[in-house]
Order: structure tokens, then C-alpha cells, then sequence
């Protein structure tokens, strides 16, 4: 059943996933919305509920949004990702990357 409140985007954006101080790595969203994104993770070790933060940097490698999201799903292509509070500027960053890419 879905439960979204907007239609997510098609958007390859560049991000990376943290569990506490420990990088999972750099990978990039499917797609995004204003409450949650899907991360292209491949096979990586996350676990449904678990709570990320999720960080967005520019392109010359500084950090420009940085956010917690739980982990509502997974699977072997990737993990669905909720934010804890729904983030429009989170969005308007991804939106503008997409845009400029």
C-alpha cells in the first residue's frame, strides 16, 4: 500500500549515508521527494527502522544539507529512506542538482 503524501521524482543526486560517525559510502537516489528519497545502495547492510543521516554536499565537496532519515525499506537494488520530518529545503537542493547536472 502506498503511503506517500507527494509523487516522488526520478533524480540521480549524489549523496552519502552515515550510521552514527561511520560512512557507508557514496552512492545516488532514484528518486526524491519532499518526505523520503530511494538511495541506490546496492546490497549495502542497513536494516528497516534503522536511522541514517543522509548528506548532501556541493560540488566542490562542501556540505550543504545533512539530515536523519529511517529506513522504511530495502532491497538488493537499494534502501527507501524517510525523513524524520519532512525537509522542503532538503528537496529544493536535490531538485536544483538534478537540474544543473
Amino acid at each position: 500500500m502506498e503511503h506517500r503524501y507527494h509523487r516522488r521524482r526520478p533524480a540521480r543526486v549524489a549523496v552519502e549515508l552515515w550510521r552514527d560517525d561511520n560512512l557507508l559510502g557514496h552512492f545516488e537516489t532514484r528518486d526524491i521527494a519532499p518526505e523520503g528519497a530511494f538511495v541506490e545502495t546496492g546490497p549495502t547492510e542497513v536494516e528497516p527502522y534503522e536511522l541514517l543521516t543522509l548528506v548532501l554536499r556541493n560540488r566542490k565537496g562542501q556540505r550543504v544539507q545533512q539530515l536523519r532519515a529511517m529506513v522504511v525499506h530495502r532491497s538488493e537494488e537499494g534502501a527507501g529512506l524517510l525523513y524524520e520530518a519532512e525537509a522542503p529545503a532538503l528537496y529544493r537542493r536535490l531538485t536544483r542538482e538534478v537540474e544543473a547536472a
